[in-house]
């Protein structure tokens, strides 16, 4: 074996030694990339989650206080025919005035 190693001239151990010393740059750079992009989609998951969880709990917490208001007046419950004939009328004159229909 020490035969082989000897007849091998020592500029082609050299190149060989660089090839895989790039090879395992090469590896370690593409590992990096990929951890620096799960960590980028681990952030952006934690951040959605955060902002879509508080606007969740704000919606759920108006869900409670409206119905909280509707047990405290059940005559409103009679007032809700009343509401959208109102609505509806208004929405219909708006549309014929601005061909458009109204934001509110």
């Amino acid at each position: 074996m020490n035969a082989q190693n000897e007849a091998i001239p020592e500029s082609k151990k050299n190149n060989s030694r660089k090839e895989k010393n790039q090879s395992r740059l090469a590896k370690l750079e593409k590992v990096k990339e990929t951890y620096k992009n799960g960590l980028k989609w681990i952030l952006l998951g934690i951040l959605t989650g955060a902002v879509v969880g508080s606007i969740s709990a704000f919606f759920a917490h108006g869900i409670v206080l409206a119905s909280a208001f509707r047990v405290k007046h059940p005559q409103l419950l009679f007032a809700l025919p009343f509401a959208g004939l109102l609505w509806s009328s208004h929405t219909a004159f708006c549309l014929t005035k601005t061909k458009r229909v109204p934001i509110w």
